[in-house]
């Protein structure tokens, strides 16, 4: 174990090795260019890295943008863009602002904000909302569209000639 001292040579500070940590799987149908911060962001939690599982919980709310299309200007404009385009409800963009927001403090405010590791945890459960929402929630939907078109009946104004007589 590597101790930390102060200037007066006392322990500040102790580092271990993190404990094995079983890191989550992205929600199903999420794109490896999403799924790839998503999963650092939750290694850098399990690791106690708390302000670096935040600025990668803030890359994968931009990686979702930039999947769906929206790749160009400021992130929360970006974010909005999500909502006007119909990826998002108003509450998954609220979310994704709070994960932006606090992404802008810890990479911003890094000498003056750390994050407990619940913070940490309850920043990356909003992004697990916000991916969720996105890609699970429409494939669903999209999944169970195709089954109920698919054992539709023709619409009853659509009539099918009876066999004529012979």
């Amino acid at each position: 174990m590597a101790e930390a001292c102060d200037v007066k040579g006392e322990i500040i500070n102790a580092m271990r090795w993190p404990t094995a940590t079983v890191i989550p799987a992205p929600p199903a149908d999420v794109p490896a260019m999403v799924a790839t911060p998503y999963i650092e962001a939750h290694a850098s939690l399990s690791a106690g890295a708390t302000t670096a599982a935040i600025v990668m919980a803030r890359a994968t709310i931009e990686a979702v943008a930039k999947d769906k299309g929206v790749a160009s200007g400021k992130l929360v404009e970006m974010i909005k863009s999500l909502m006007d385009d119909g990826h998002v409800s108003q509450l998954i963009m609220e979310a994704a602002d709070v994960v932006r927001l606090s992404g802008n403090l810890a990479v911003h405010e890094v000498l003056a904000e750390t994050f407990t590791p619940e913070e940490a945890a309850d920043v990356l459960d909003l992004v697990g909302k916000v991916l969720k929402h996105v890609y699970q929630d429409a494939a669903e939907v999209a999944r169970m569209r195709q089954w109920v078109t698919s054992r539709r009946h023709p619409p009853a104004s659509v009539h099918l000639s009876p066999p004529t007589a012979e």
